[in-house]
């Protein structure tokens, strides 16, 4: 017995519309609305297309169209955003997901049973990669009109106001904003920035030196910053490593390799600047502890980028860039001096949140909210966290 294969459906829906097709029909309205055969067979197929689209877009295609778009959106958006996990099998679901076609097998701990990851669950991990990651900081008012008297004249102007000193009742934001001013204003009016220079000479006139002046006016914010061993340098917050700054190289080079390695490496310095509040404070609720952001500060060529990093899902963190900067070599290019500044206001907002989220952690820590999770439970403690957590940690479990 012969067995027929069966139709799809598209094709059977359409076979279904031309079933009880009449011929005679057709004709007679061919005859009275149209001056052709063609123009009647056109219109005939232009029907039957209404109709298919109505039909389907209820159905199936409907759902295909919106996924596509969906994964389309998530592609674009995703290129600005690197995602770092350490021991998760997430990590590597994500990372290679877009250019690998293989199926992955996880599952949501060790004890629960294995599942397929589906396009869904893809795209849901995606969603909260995405979700949130944009920071709008407005340029106070009083800094934008300081800016715009200072910079409005030539640079003998420039360099007179400059001297000047402000109102002492001044805030600090605006204190800082003058001093960051005048170090570039004299740099350009002697030609003294080193464009030719090496990583750490450009990093000593531009980035290191904004934010030695930043922790020099915030001390409330701040409690100084420092060279570091594994970074260019680190900005402090209550004695704990808080704004973590990596420079790559000087500004006339590339290297797409140590690009890479440095934002690695910002990225795994922000897991353990999370995890050490984690663990401190590993009573407190999930939904306080995703709050706390590890800031990141990246220098490369002429730019200045800010990331942050934070926990989005249980064993899962991420880092994406918030701001990104060039920095001005010439009175030229002295507008350029109002992003400069900008980093100061993203600065102090970041840090006046993350004390605010530290302090209600502390307290969530000591007196536990009702919910079915802590942020212990959700943290992941990477093979780079000092073996002394690691084992603080453990023990904890």
């Amino acid at each position: 017995m012969e067995t027929t294969t069966p139709l799809n459906p598209q094709l059977q829906f359409v076979i279904g519309m031309l079933s009880d097709f009449s011929p005679i029909k057709f004709y007679k309205k061919y005859v009275s609305l149209h001056t052709s055969r063609e123009e009647a067979e056109a219109s005939l197929l232009a029907l039957l297309k209404i109709k298919c689209d109505l039909y389907w877009d209820y159905k199936n295609v409907k759902m295909a169209k919106r996924r596509a778009e969906k994964r389309r959106e998530i592609h674009e958006y995703n290129m600005q955003y690197n995602v770092y996990q350490e021991h998760d099998i997430y990590s590597t679901i994500i990372t290679k997901l877009a250019g690998e076609k293989r199926k992955y097998v996880i599952g949501e701990d060790e004890t629960s049973p294995k599942r397929r990851l589906s396009e869904l669950d893809a795209e849901e991990r995606f969603e909260n990669i995405i979700y949130d990651t944009t920071v709008e900081i407005n340029l106070p008012k009083d800094i934008k009109e300081y800016l715009r008297d200072l910079l409005s004249g030539d640079i003998k102007s420039a360099l007179l106001k400059v001297k000047e000193p402000l109102n002492e009742n001044a805030r600090p934001l605006l204190l800082w904003a003058n001093e960051v001013c005048r170090h570039f204003i004299f740099y350009f009016h002697y030609d003294g920035l080193q464009t030719n220079s090496d990583e750490k000479t450009w990093s000593n006139q531009t980035v290191y030196r904004i934010l030695d002046l930043f922790s020099m006016f915030f001390g409330n914010l701040t409690s100084g910053i420092a060279l570091g061993d594994k970074n260019d340098a680190v900005l402090y917050q209550d004695e704990n490593a808080t704004v973590v700054y990596e420079q790559s190289f000087g500004p006339k080079e590339f290297d797409s390799t140590q690009y890479m390695e440095d934002i690695t490496k910002l990225a795994r310095n922000g897991i353990d600047d999370l995890n050490y509040h984690f663990l401190q404070y590993g009573k407190s609720s999930v939904t306080t502890a995703k709050k706390l952001k590890s800031i990141g500060i990246h220098g490369y060529e002429y730019y200045v980028s800010i990331y942050l990093m934070d926990l989005i899902c249980k064993k899962l963190y991420r880092i994406y860039e918030i701001f990104n900067c060039k920095i001005p070599t010439s009175y030229t290019d002295r507008w350029l001096l109002t992003n400069i500044v900008m980093i100061g206001v993203y600065l102090e907002a970041l840090l006046v949140e993350r004390q605010s989220v530290k302090v209600k952690m502390c307290e969530e820590d000591m007196i536990p909210v009702d919910g079915p999770y802590c942020v212990r439970d959700w943290m992941s403690v990477p093979d780079n966290t000092p073996e002394t957590k690691r084992t603080s940690y453990s023990q904890n479990q």
